[in-house]
């Protein structure tokens, strides 16, 4: 994550993605710190690029939502913009 202006696509969707299971599981937060601190992060230095990546405009709920790749940022949970965990 050291060159926020060059990120592709590809990263930007797993960067989404992995901000959204974050910030949607209070748990996973409080189980370890690194969470908590990926999602400090993002907001603050991946928000705005990732934004732009993705093509996003202003969605519901306080989010950020790109038609051309279904996707939001924050907001809603909505299926393909997250990672399910699945408890063994």
């Amino acid at each position: 994550m050291e060159n926020s202006d060059s990120l592709d696509l590809s990263t930007t969707i797993t960067f989404i993605k992995i901000f959204n299971t974050i910030a949607k599981n209070r748990e996973l937060k409080r189980s370890d710190p690194k969470y908590q601190v990926f999602e400090d992060l993002f907001r603050k230095k991946y928000l705005d690029i990732s934004c732009k990546v993705i093509e996003g405009d202003i969605g519901r709920g306080m989010s950020y939502y790109s038609k051309k790749h279904d996707l939001y940022i924050g907001g809603p949970v909505h299926l393909n913009s997250q990672y399910h965990i699945i408890d063994p």
